[in-house]
């Protein structure tokens, strides 16, 4: 009975002996998934930032071509107003009955090339309404509905004593 007694005593110190160890093993676990979880969310950062300012760029080239279109189209109104202008005084200075064959068909073919013009132009309300719509999955951050950043586990397996020891789990 003593030597039963001794050996378990045997046991429980080489079973004590083994799970010292874990302690250390698992506080340094901990800050190891600790630094990559802060590495992750710093690359994140890094991306959302790099995101943003790619969709302000796409939104400034876009705003550019819709103020670009209006300035053009303002442009090209005013010149034919001022077409319009000097044709309206040639015709009411009184001076249409002298006008010759030649020069009632420029005035004609200018009539015909604004009433062209005016007519490619759309006639619309102009408002604007800018608009931002974020990415669903950055949203459903953004609302709550995604209320973790991710998840972090600690595996464990026991393997046989003199087992040579991995960093990786089957």
């Amino acid at each position: 009975m003593l030597v039963d007694l001794i050996l378990s005593h045997h046991i429980a110190e080489n079973k004590l002996r083994d799970r010292e160890g874990v302690e250390e093993v698992v506080e340094g676990e901990k800050e190891r998934v600790s630094q990559d979880m802060d590495d992750r969310c710093n690359t994140l950062k890094q991306k959302l930032d790099e995101m943003m300012e790619q969709s302000k760029k796409e939104m400034v080239i876009d705003f550019d071509k819709q103020l670009e279109k209006a300035t053009k189209e303002k442009a090209t109104l005013s010149k034919v107003m001022d077409t319009l202008r000097v044709q309206i005084d040639k015709l009411a200075s009184g001076d249409e009955g002298h006008l010759s064959g030649s020069q009632y068909q420029k005035v004609y073919d200018k009539q015909y090339s604004t009433r062209s013009t005016l007519s490619r132009i759309t006639d619309r309300d102009f408002a604007c309404f800018g608009k931002f719509e974020l990415a669903n999955n950055l949203r459903e951050i953004e609302i709550g509905k995604k209320k973790i950043f991710g998840k972090a586990t600690m595996l464990s397996r026991t393997m046989p004593r003199n087992a040579p020891k991995t960093d990786r789990f089957p």
